[in-house]
């Protein structure tokens, strides 16, 4: 392990946000190491999946160096069981853990439910051991001091940042919320009304995490600068991050291993553009819809 703790640059924000774009834009600083969603949730048939190499994820040459690293280290990693999602084979720890992210009374029984009740903490820690093991092997491999996790869950912020493993800077990164609710509609099977209330509580949470983070750890990004100020963005996140820019440095050109949105993570990102699809798909009634659900924290958040 490093004497000084790693950077951890962390992606959070709701589904249909512009996360794994994000991550694709930002894979390439040769300071930067990444594998899109560290969580791996969308790993779950390891013999089909296929990393953004366009290698399966089993016969990825990667994926076996990053698999020897941890093992020589005395580690356990394996595609088929990665054990870096909070969550586990007891149930009473999954009920303490995964429950959504609250205010301060809450999280602080949580913390204490957490050291109180028998072996929930050996197993929140035996988590961010798998999770600290694969991010030093893959820093390793590619000669980077920057970890990139695009995992969006404000859970793991929470849990990251309260374990002092790592120097955290976290990316609060929003859309406007009838795009991500019209995205979530389309591809969860969902009505405007439900989408639009799941989106809602996931920035509540969002703003939670952010009320612990000092403000030089915390970086507001929306998803439509990065598509119409792509440059500028990227090198306001590169002096958030403490990196040089990148018209200083030789991008990386090696094939990425990231994981995630499929219909990102496989296809190259040549042309970043502005996904409002949302203004012709939804209809009048969808568009109130949304308004009555989350309309109010939609403005607050600067969409008109």
């Amino acid at each position: 392990m490093n004497s000084q703790p790693r950077q951890l640059l962390y992606i959070m924000s709701p589904s249909y946000s512009g996360s794994t774009l994000l991550t694709s834009l930002l894979a390439p600083h040769p300071d930067i190491a990444t594998i899109g969603e560290l969580k791996a949730s969308k790993v779950s048939n390891t013999e089909g999946y296929r990393c953004s190499c366009g290698e399966l994820i089993t016969e990825c040459d990667f994926w076996r160096t990053i698999t020897e690293k941890i093992t020589a280290q005395g580690g356990f990693f394996s595609v088929k069981d990665w054990r870096t999602h909070f969550a586990s084979d007891n149930p009473v720890f999954n009920r303490i853990i995964r429950p959504v992210v609250h205010g301060p009374i809450l999280e602080t029984l949580r913390r204490y439910a957490l050291q109180l009740v028998p072996g929930c903490q050996q197993a929140l820690s035996a988590i961010l051991d798998a999770n600290q093991q694969v991010i030093e092997a893959v820093c390793q491999t590619h000669q980077a001091s920057v970890f990139l996790d695009g995992s969006k869950d404000p859970l793991r912020v929470k849990y990251f940042y309260e374990s002092g493993r790592w120097e955290m800077k976290v990316i609060f990164l929003t859309r406007d919320g009838r795009g991500t609710s019209n995205s979530d509609k389309k591809y969860s099977n969902r009505n405007i009304a439900e989408a639009a209330k799941q989106w809602r509580e996931k920035i509540v949470e969002m703003e939670l995490i952010a009320n612990m983070l000092p403000d030089s750890q915390l970086l507001r990004l929306k998803y439509e600068s990065l598509c119409d100020e792509t440059e500028e963005t990227l090198a306001l996140i590169c002096q958030f991050a403490g990196i040089a820019p990148f018209d200083a440095v030789q991008r990386r050109s090696a094939a990425l291993h990231i994981l995630g949105n499929d219909k990102m993570r496989l296809g190259a990102v040549n042309d970043v553009r502005l996904d409002e699809k949302w203004k012709r798909e939804l209809n009048s009634d969808e568009l109130d819809s949304f308004s009555e659900v989350a309309g109010l924290i939609n403005s607050r958040l600067g969409y008109q």
